[in-house]
């Protein structure tokens, strides 16, 4: 890789490993391409349009942007301890907690205790988004009058709000990890001809080989292939061409008829509640375990996936409008 990096691509050794071993990068995360790195430490990415300035260009603070985000994830970290020390994710998946608890007291148990596991990895990233800010690194550039600074989002790794209210699979995967899932879409999704199976692969075997980690990745695809259908044959029966799937829901959430938003709400809680069915598996780990767990709910969450996907299929797709008016997916 060394040689590759320093022969074919021209890149000096100390810049190969100054970019390999950056802390607030490959390390830690969030992860961002070499170009970035390098525009950031020589100063270039400051430079105000063409204009060139003798000696290297100003970067502009970015501590109280740096601070926000370690204060927002000292918070996580209070919550994760908090619900995570009552609320054991791993319990889930455990024969006594199975056998002595109903259905609805068990999902309840894992919809809190999901909550507050999440709130580790929040606070993670959000402290290496302030560590990344403080060094430079998520630059979002300067408005037209070339002083104030767009905003230090560019190495932005989690939406809390976008992840916790998203109204289908494909917002809330946008906001979850965002770096990772970027170059996820680049280097394995676009290079295997758009392979859903192929991509989750990859990531499942980039966490690790726990039985979990499989279970729930290579659960996802038949989740997005149920959501691209619901996005093509249900959608535009309950949101207009207002609508903008692409756009945070809850910024258009003011302006929709009284249908689309109960329809929203409706999808918002049926997103998180599959997803954390499905994902529990990847926090109990063991093939044990995660069966258990999904057993006790008869599988159905699998099942009602399966029989939708089926479903949809055969359903028709809503006509356009004749105004020509943006379809919905």
């Amino acid at each position: 890789v060394v040689i590759v990096a320093v022969v074919v691509g021209g890149v000096s050794l100390v810049a190969f490993f100054g970019y390999v071993y950056c802390f607030t990068c490959i390390l830690a995360g969030p992860a961002f391409e070499y170009t970035d790195y390098v525009e950031i430490v020589d100063g270039s990415r400051f430079q105000v349009g063409q204009k060139k300035e003798a000696g290297k260009p100003k970067i502009p603070s970015s501590t109280m942007h740096a601070l926000y985000r370690l204060l927002l994830g000292l918070v996580c970290m209070v919550l994760y301890l908090v619900i995570g020390g009552k609320y054991p994710i791993r319990r889930a998946g455990t024969e006594e907690f199975v056998s002595s608890h109903g259905m609805a007291a068990r999902f309840g148990f894992i919809m809190i205790a999901l909550f507050g596991e999440r709130m580790k990895y929040y606070f993670a990233w959000k402290v290496a988004e302030g560590a990344s800010v403080l060094g430079g690194f998520g630059f979002e550039g300067y408005e037209e009058d070339g002083v104030t600074v767009k905003g230090w989002s560019g190495a932005e790794n989690i939406d809390i709000v976008g992840f916790e209210a998203a109204a289908c699979l494909s917002q809330l995967t946008r906001a979850w990890n965002k770096r990772t899932q970027g170059w996820l879409e680049r280097y394995t999704y676009s290079r295997t001809g758009n392979s859903l199976i192929a991509t989750y692969t990859v990531s499942a075997a980039w966490h690790g080989f726990y039985p979990g980690f499989f279970l729930f990745f290579l659960t996802v695809p038949l989740l997005t292939e149920v959501e691209r259908g619901i996005r093509k044959k249900i959608n535009p029966l309950f949101l207009d061409e207002t609508y903008n799937p692409r756009e945070s829901t809850w910024a258009q959430f003011g302006r929709l008829p009284l249908k689309s938003k109960i329809y929203l709400l409706a999808c918002v809680v049926g997103t998180m509640s599959y997803i954390n069915y499905c994902v529990q598996v990847f926090n109990i780990l063991t093939l044990e375990g995660s069966l258990r767990s999904w057993g006790s709910f008869y599988h159905f969450p699998h099942i009602s996936l399966v029989v939708a996907y089926v479903l949809l299929k055969f359903m028709p797709t809503p006509r356009e409008k004749k105004d020509g008016a943006k379809k919905n997916d």
